[in-house]
């Protein structure tokens, strides 16, 4: 081969390498983007979805016949009958002074979150858990500089992304989630909205692992395709593909769907059946 074509060669491999990190690391930020972009508006829809009249739960404590002063409160919602409890707040509010003095709840009063009765415990736990999550996001940038400069030293010659490349950048995307999660880990706090923004990341990072799943069992399928010299098979390329299809619809479209369909809409995170049959 001449130099010419090699030239040319590794330019053409560098482009298509520039390419596809271009793309993987242009998706993670848009989809970052687009969280952060509907987070700034989740906490004024979730106000308003809570103060609505046509609510599946009734919120206004001065109409309910269960309780009539604060203790009354305190014993419905501890030890009331879960078959028959109806919440008192919307999620994630409660009663002024519940947990730090409970002698002195106020019934009609849910100007706090769960995460402020909780105090700086709550926050420190989604720190801890935000730090720990953090961590893979470190590896994972580690192991693609590794994988790349490999690609630049003429150690690799995959066109585009090899697996390990696809892997890597699959786990960076979820490492992010996890630790957009962490920041409000059980949505106490209002900073995350149970199903919205949390229910939206959760189900894209669930997705990305069965995305991960796809390009493990692809890659055994060509291993074992010994009359093919280890190429993939054109039915398990389109297969793997309509699965990456019908895996994140499912998981983020049917997901965010299952609690905004008949009376779930009007439920506090309440579940419609069929749209989860489907699912």
């Amino acid at each position: 081969m001449s130099e010419i074509d090699e030239a040319t060669r590794n330019k053409t491999f560098e482009s298509d390498r520039q390419k596809a990190y271009r793309f993987a690391f242009s998706f993670i930020f848009i989809f970052c983007c687009a969280i952060l972009f509907a987070q700034a508006f989740d906490g004024e829809l979730a106000g308003a979805a809570g103060a609505d009249s046509d609510r599946l739960y009734n919120y206004n404590q001065s109409s309910r016949t269960e309780f009539s002063n604060g203790a009354e409160l305190v014993e419905y919602v501890c030890q009331g009958e879960a078959a028959t409890f109806v919440p008192v707040c919307y999620f994630p509010n409660a009663n002024r002074h519940w947990i730090s003095d409970m002698d002195q709840v106020e019934v009609g009063n849910c100007d706090i979150t769960f995460g402020e009765a909780l105090g700086s415990s709550y926050d420190l736990k989604c720190a801890i858990y935000f730090a720990a999550s953090f961590i893979p996001v470190v590896i994972t940038f580690g192991l693609i500089k590794a994988a790349r400069e490999n690609k630049i030293a003429g150690k690799t010659r995959t066109k585009g992304l090899n697996m390990g490349e696809k892997i890597c950048f699959m786990n960076l995307f979820i490492s992010i989630c996890h630790c957009f999660l962490c920041v409000d880990i059980d949505c106490y706090a209002g900073r995350l909205h149970l199903t919205t923004s949390r229910s939206i990341v959760l189900s894209a990072a669930g997705g990305a692992m069965l995305h991960i799943q796809t390009i493990l069992v692809s890659a055994w399928i060509a291993i074992g395709n010994i009359t093919g010299k280890g190429r993939l098979p054109l039915w398990v390329k389109w297969y793997g593909r309509f699965s990456y299809v019908t895996v994140y619809i499912s998981e983020i479209a049917l997901g965010f769907l299952e609690t905004r369909v008949g009376d779930a809409a009007r439920g506090d995170v309440t579940i419609n059946g069929t749209v989860r049959g489907v699912k």
